[in-house]
């Protein structure tokens, strides 16, 4: 550890520190630990590339999240959304676009719960 704050609550901490890497050439990290049962556990991680790592000590991409994560929120993605298992409730999209999932059904082009298995408002091709 180079250095850091840590925030003491008699043996249930939380911490933020700056740990340089084993066998690198003066890279450093930013660390986020909370503490559960007495034992601190790290939380987040901004790595030397810039890349944010929650539940993963090895953040591969900018956004990088191990786990189950839940958005209150729209998600603007403009690349595209890919995956393994996606599994989506209500996806809306810009562009003019609306994808609704039931069940196995999929709506496009509708604010309405799909009622087929493919359910298309207006003209397709």
């Amino acid at each position: 550890m180079i250095g850091g704050i840590i925030f003491d609550n008699g043996g249930a901490n939380a911490a933020i520190k700056s740990c340089l890497n084993a066998g690198s050439n003066n890279n450093t990290d930013l660390r986020f630990y909370t503490s559960y049962n007495y034992e601190v556990i790290e939380r987040m991680r901004i790595d030397r590339n810039g890349n944010v790592g929650i539940g993963t000590t090895n953040p591969q991409y900018t956004l990088d999240v191990s786990g189950n994560s839940r958005f209150i929120q729209q998600i603007l993605a403009s690349g595209g959304i890919k995956g393994g298992a996606c599994n989506f409730t209500n996806l809306t999209s810009t562009k003019n676009t609306y994808l609704a999932t039931n069940g196995n059904k999929v709506g496009i082009g509708t604010t309405t719960t799909p009622s087929y298995t493919l359910d298309v408002s207006g003209n397709s091709r």
